[in-house]
């Protein structure tokens, strides 16, 4: 069990390694998601993907803040220190995408930060995941 939380905690911290090197993430720059779905993803896309979201969700460090058991990495940041736990909070879609782009608090705004899809994705994946 403690290999497996050590290497998601390394793929976690990797996988915001690549993305910032790949210049990703700062200004709300095109990426392949925003053209719209594809007909077969549009079901998918309409309240996002949560596998995407799950990625998102990872590379932007919102464990840094927030506890959610199903990324086993809160016991690595600050998780429910700083941040809400979101498995005890078990946020909505719409709450998610309302906080996750306005902010709240010490939470910041990730309008800028984020595409809509992407603000979509990691709702759906917090609000499919949290508490469960």
């Amino acid at each position: 069990m403690e290999y497996s939380r050590r290497v998601r905690a390394l793929a976690a911290i990797l996988g915001g390694l690549v993305f910032a090197l790949a210049g990703c993430g700062g200004g709300g720059s095109s990426s392949a998601g925003d053209e719209g779905p594809s007909p077969t993803d549009a079901a998918a896309s309409a309240k996002g993907d949560p596998r995407e979201g799950h990625i998102v969700y990872i590379e932007q460090g919102c464990s840094n803040c927030h506890d959610l058991k199903d990324t086993q990495s809160g016991e690595i940041g600050r998780g429910g220190v700083v941040g809400p736990d979101l498995d005890e909070a078990k946020p909505s879609y719409d709450l998610v995408v309302d906080r996750v782009t306005h902010g709240k608090g010490q939470m910041p705004a990730f309008d800028t930060a984020l595409t809509p899809l992407e603000i979509r994705n990691v709702a759906a994946y917090v609000s499919s995941v949290a508490g469960k």
